[in-house]
């Protein structure tokens, strides 16, 4: 399994397993990533950014994930306990896989 930099002429590719992923979200019940967060400019500006991240095997685009080291509003709140020491570095992913590929088989690779 190959891990690197997105590419902006993945962004289609990235952006079906984006809906892939969102799918089975709302059929699990979850609300997330249901008005249409993330989209096709979120991904180019992840991939302008450098935090873009794609996962393939033999080529074929099975997973993607954004890695920033920008603090996330919902980590702003925390309501019982605290961060651990003063200058907190917060990391957001957004991860997605493509849903015909064994989520078990693709994080086994990734660890």
């Amino acid at each position: 399994m190959e891990i690197r930099l997105a590419f902006p002429n993945e962004v289609d590719a990235i952006m079906q397993v984006m809906e892939d992923a969102k799918k089975c979200l709302a059929k699990s019940g979850s609300d997330q990533w249901q008005n249409g967060y993330p989209n096709a400019d979120i991904i180019i500006d992840d991939i302008i950014s450098g935090q873009a991240y794609v996962a393939l095997e033999e080529g074929e685009l099975l997973a993607y994930a954004a890695v920033t080291k920008s603090p996330e509003e919902a980590y702003e709140a925390i309501y019982e306990g605290s961060w651990q020491g003063e200058n907190q570095n917060i990391w957001s992913f957004t991860v997605s896989l493509w849903q015909q590929m064994s989520k078990d088989k693709v994080l086994l690779r990734l660890s």
